[in-house]
């Protein structure tokens, strides 16, 4: 399976082995343990009765993780680093609709730093992932109004698949992003 990790086109399909499925999952209920004993809520409207917060966290685990092994940067998890970057300098926004959209919300746009952020779209579910595309904050909210799909929840930004880039550009910069840490790091002796 190791040969699946090393993506040679845009929208890569990858598929997790069972030890690597075993991971993301235990690192999804590692979160969700975290927010109940934090107190964190979940969204207003996160009630899908065929989907659990256990389920967000374990696909959106998964998702990170695929997203690591297509650009070469190591994913550590981001064990109790609730605003930690997901991989590297790439954030992964996950949906199991095959058809969904990339989500932005007014916490994003409040961050540090968004409108250069790059945001990467995966979909599917444990096992299978598929890549579908990136932009960045700025790019992907400029000149989009703010939708209101579940009436539950926040306005959003909602990003089609059909606007995205393809991920063979992001993997470029993820790459040259690490490899400059890694030398900012060897520098300071860490």
């Amino acid at each position: 399976m190791a040969d699946a990790f090393f993506l040679k086109m845009a929208f890569e399909i990858m598929e997790l082995n069972p030890a690597e499925s075993y991971l993301v999952a235990s690192v999804g209920k590692q979160r969700n343990l975290q927010n109940i004993f934090r107190g964190r809520k979940h969204m207003p409207g996160d009630d899908d009765t065929n989907r659990t917060y256990w389920d967000d966290h374990i696909e959106g685990s998964g998702s990170e993780y695929v997203l690591a092994a297509s650009v070469g940067v190591f994913w550590s998890g981001n064990f109790g680093d609730l605003e930690g970057p997901d991989v590297g300098a790439l954030e992964a926004r996950h949906t199991h609709y095959p058809k969904g959209h990339l989500i932005l919300r007014q916490r994003d746009v409040e961050k540090p730093g968004f409108d250069r952020k790059i945001y990467v779209l995966l979909i599917g579910k444990i096992p299978i992932f598929r890549i579908r595309g990136w932009t960045t904050g700025g790019a992907a909210i400029q000149g989009r109004k703010k939708t209101r799909p579940d009436k539950r929840r926040a306005p959003c930004w909602e990003i089609p698949q059909d606007a995205l880039l393809p991920i063979e550009f992001s993997r470029k910069f993820a790459n040259e992003y690490t490899e400059k840490r890694f030398k900012e790091r060897l520098k300071k002796g860490n």
